[in-house]
C-alpha cells in the first residue's frame, strides 16, 4: 500500500494538490497494511459516509483512491458509476443546520480571535472543511488582518 500512496504523491504538483495529498494519506491511514481490495475501498467510502462527510467529498475520496490505482498502472476494480452519486439536493444542502449557525452567530462575542476568524472563514467566506482543516496557528497575521489558506 505504501508504494501506491508514493507513487500518486510523487505525481501530485509540488505547490498545489493539498486536498488530494490529504485525501490519499487519510485512505493509507484507514487501511494500514491491508492491501486496497474492492471491498475495502467500498467500506472506506462507508466508514466516511457514517462520519457525515456529504456526497461530494465522497466522490472526491473515491476519484483520489482511483487515481492511486492510475498512477501506479493498476486496473481500477470498479466499473463507471459505481461510485458516490452526487445529487442536485447534495450540492444546495447545508452542513450545518440554520439553528446550529445561528448559535454560532449569536456566541460570536464570547469566542476568541481564532475562533471568530474559522467562523467568518466557514460562514462569510464559504471555506470548504478541507481548506479549513489546513489552517494552523501560524495562518493568522493579526496585524495585517489577514488569513492564509491553502
Amino acid at each position: 500500500m505504501a508504494d501506491l500512496l508514493t507513487t500518486y504523491l510523487e505525481r501530485l504538483p509540488p505547490n498545489g494538490g493539498s486536498s488530494q495529498r490529504h485525501r490519499a494519506k487519510a485512505f493509507q491511514a484507514w487501511l494500514g497494511a491491508r492491501s486496497p481490495a474492492p471491498p475495502l475501498i467500498q467500506e472506506y467510502i462507508q466508514h466516511r459516509r457514517r462520519q457525515r462527510y456529504a456526497a461530494g467529498s465522497l466522490l472526491a475520496d473515491w476519484r483520489v483512491i482511483k487515481a492511486m490505482f492510475s498512477a501506479s498502472g493498476l486496473a481500477w476494480p470498479f466499473p463507471r458509476g459505481a461510485g458516490p452519486q452526487v445529487t442536485e439536493r447534495d450540492v444546495h444542502a447545508g452542513a450545518l443546520k440554520p439553528e446550529v449557525v445561528a448559535r454560532l452567530i449569536h456566541a460570536v462575542a464570547t469566542l476568541s480571535p481564532a475562533h471568530r476568524a474559522f467562523l467568518a472563514l466557514s460562514t462569510t467566506y464559504g471555506c470548504r472543511r478541507v481548506a479549513l482543516t489546513t489552517v494552523g496557528p501560524d495562518a493568522f497575521d493579526w496585524m495585517a488582518a489577514t488569513i492564509f489558506i491553502e
